[in-house]
């Protein structure tokens, strides 16, 4: 969580909101998570208003304001951080399965069952997953929330992601231009028997 809230700030930095921030749009490298997927970015200081009536993103990872085409901000990609961060939890999406309708008709108008992660978990996602954007957590707090839990291990993710990831893959080295084979003895062809012919 703190490793995307890292690369979140360095998104934010630039100006831009993900809105598509999902467990799919984040890759777990040797030294850390990498967010990956611009494809529906958006300049942070250009229009954040989707047309009337539609939405962007994916449908089990959007925050309330988004859901509902209204204004997408930074705060927008910190619910989508609190739900990807639950689904590596859960194995499963907090707002739970079924239509896409349905799931944003939870999580625009519905609270969150937090019982089910893990209980050091639940402060800081309900920070994340609250319904007014201006009272979420921001991605510095994520950080420093982690690291403070984290302790010792803070800077142990390198660690991590071998552990997960397994052993890292060598890749041999070319093979050299391949020599020329002479043949020392050169193949005869002699008349076989009947049944065709033989080489010596």
């Amino acid at each position: 969580m703190a490793g995307v809230a890292e690369a979140l700030q360095a998104v934010h930095g630039a100006g831009i909101v993900h809105r598509d921030l999902k467990p799919s749009n984040v890759l777990l490298a040797s030294d850390g998570p990498r967010v990956i997927d611009f494809g529906i970015s958006l300049a942070a200081d250009l229009s954040s208003h989707t047309a009337t009536g539609s939405t962007a993103g994916t449908p089990h990872f959007m925050a309330p304001e988004q859901a509902s085409g209204g204004e997408v901000t930074a705060a927008t990609d910190v619910f989508a951080l609190g739900q990807t961060t639950a689904f590596a939890a859960l194995g499963r999406p907090l707002y739970g399965e079924g239509s896409a309708v349905g799931v944003l008709y939870r999580i625009v108008h519905d609270e969150p069952d937090l019982s089910v992660l893990p209980e050091q978990l639940r402060p800081l996602i309900a920070r994340c997953l609250a319904a007014a954007p201006e009272e979420r957590a921001t991605l510095a707090e994520i950080v420093e929330w982690c690291r403070r839990r984290l302790g010792a291990d803070a800077d142990a993710g390198p660690t991590v992601w071998r552990d997960v990831m397994g052993p890292e893959m060598t890749v041999p080295a070319p093979v050299p231009d391949p020599t020329r084979v002479l043949h020392t003895r050169p193949l005869v062809v002699t008349p076989g028997g009947a049944g065709g012919a033989a080489c010596a």
